[in-house]
């Protein structure tokens, strides 16, 4: 005779109880894997996290949980939290698989409180073509002297201030002949105190003496869309290329040596990259303005590390531009659209942030430069005027 039907649902459900006491007894709990970025800025920090790479070896996730360490929790595999007051925060993702083992990974999370250190000091220039007036300016230099050199762009010239904003003296106008410029965009000092200037509108940089005398002058016609311009501890010389995004390395007497980047947006990759400066180290740092981003390179062009992102908080970026190096190695950032400034230590970690404020105009800081006591020369380009910030 057959098994009667509610014998063969008792034994159906037997084995079923113990295959799933068999699974659950050797089950390989789910691992955690989260990403966070960024770790660390001023106050309000946006965070973003993502676990959307965690996996469950021998089944399936079926919970996301999140505790961002100041009291609020969430679940998800994607999550965005900001964090209103400094501190030091240990954030976790536990994942809960179907049998309910579960796996945890944490992330530190440090949240810095704006120093307030820096402050307006002075300011100097408006637009226009007379002595001390500029024409939206695109470049700015410190000397061995103190005196403050800028790339007047719109009149085709080189403007030389003191550190306090007097005017001393102009250095060209427009023309072709060495010593003359057609809208210099760019400025470097060399070691030796030699001052490079990018001359785009006549696809050269000229090599002039401290007190202006030119010195010797070299094509760049490969150079699409010559921005920026710096000169490494070596005497090495770098040019960004916004036409091809690339970065153009040079000697000191314009032989190419290497060039790298390409558009994209992957590490390595440029999009209309604009500022650059080369630490002691060699490191190059290039404002990958079309990224929304800063990269670091070593100085055979390979990419070493990058920061930013596109936004509004603290450590993010909106088309920056300009970069200037301290003599500490610290890096600041013209964050250009989001009119401010934004220091960090040498491996990306943000420090402090200050406001370029314009009152009633709008304000475009494109620029800037920083001397020997950390004081801080920003050029507003929107005002055509420099800006000197201290502590």
């Amino acid at each position: 005779m057959g098994m009667r039907p509610q014998r063969v649902l008792l034994v159906g459900v037997v084995l079923l109880l113990a295959l799933t006491g068999c699974r659950a007894l050797f089950n390989r709990p789910p691992v955690a894997l989260l990403r966070a970025g960024p770790t660390s800025g001023l106050a309000p920090l946006r965070v973003e996290f993502d676990g959307s790479e965690s996996y469950d070896p021998d089944g399936r996730i079926v919970a996301f949980h999140w505790d961002f360490g100041d009291g609020v929790q969430t679940a998800g595999q994607k999550a965005t939290h900001i964090y209103h007051l400094p501190g030091t925060y240990r954030a976790s993702l536990t994942v809960r698989d179907d049998l309910g083992a579960e796996g945890r990974e944490r992330v530190e999370i440090t949240v810095l409180e704006p120093s307030g250190e820096y402050h307006l000091l002075t300011s100097w220039g408006s637009w226009g073509v007379g002595e001390g007036e500029l024409g939206h300016p695109r470049g700015i230099a410190l000397d061995g002297l103190g005196q403050v050199l800028v790339a007047d762009t719109g009149n085709h010239r080189i403007a030389l201030f003191t550190g306090e904003g007097e005017f001393l003296e102009n250095w060209g106008q427009y023309g072709a002949v060495p010593g003359r410029f057609s809208s210099p965009e760019g400025l470097a000092i060399s070691p030796p105190g030699e001052v490079y200037v990018l001359d785009p509108g006549n696809r050269r940089v000229q090599r002039l003496s401290s007190t202006g005398r030119p010195l010797g002058e070299w094509s760049i016609a490969g150079v699409n869309d010559p921005a920026g311009i710096a000169v490494g501890p070596d005497g090495s010389v770098y040019i960004t290329d916004r036409g091809q995004h690339l970065i153009h390395k040079f000697t000191g007497a314009g032989q190419p040596l290497a060039r790298w980047g390409g558009e994209g947006s992957r590490r390595g990759q440029l999009s209309k990259p604009s500022g650059v400066a080369v630490a002691s180290d060699g490191s190059v740092y290039v404002a990958d303005t079309g990224n929304h981003r800063v990269q670091r390179f070593d100085p055979s062009g390979i990419a070493r590390d990058e920061w930013g992102g596109y936004g509004q908080g603290a450590g993010r970026f909106s088309r920056p531009t300009g970069l200037a190096i301290d003599r500490d190695g610290y890096l600041y950032v013209a964050d250009s659209q989001n009119a401010r400034i934004q220091k960090f230590s040498p491996d990306g970690k943000l420090v402090d942030l200050w406001a370029v404020d314009g009152g009633d105009h709008p304000v475009f800081p494109i620029a800037l430069a920083v001397d020997g006591s950390g004081q801080v020369y920003v050029l507003d380009f929107a005002n055509s005027r420099v800006l000197k910030f201290g502590r």
